[in-house]
């Protein structure tokens, strides 16, 4: 996708199809309006720039924007890594975290790993 704003219009290109939309940019969120709805959407900017944060870094809702990160782990001193929330506490030294984020970012970043989209109504 390839994407360029001039004159308060936003055009977006795929390898498929060209869309000239209306866009309005204030602070760290992008509204436009699609052509083919009446819905708003609008881009929340999740990180300034650079590669993504790490997994273990992010709290809440954050952790699974974008990569392969997961909220809830199942932690401690013995053989918790892998565990599911109904098997953690099954073994002896582990106990389930639910607010413990993890996982792996990769250096390549999508959207996703940037940003989060909303459609608002009319």
């Amino acid at each position: 996708m390839t994407w360029a704003a001039e004159g308060g219009v936003l055009t977006l290109e795929t390898t498929k199809t060209l869309d000239k939309l209306p866009y309005c940019v204030e602070g760290d969120a992008l509204a436009y309006r699609p052509s083919d709805t009446d819905g708003l959407f609008t881009f929340h900017r999740a990180y300034r720039a650079g590669a993504p944060q790490a997994c273990n870094q992010r709290t809440g809702k954050a952790c699974e924007i974008g990569g392969d990160c997961v909220l809830g782990e199942c932690v401690g001193t013995g053989s918790c890594a892998g565990q599911s929330a109904t098997t953690c506490a099954k073994y002896q030294g582990c106990s389930w975290s639910a607010t413990s984020c993890h996982g792996e970012v990769t250096e390549l970043c999508t959207l996703q790993d940037f940003a989060e989209a909303h459609q608002v109504a009319r």
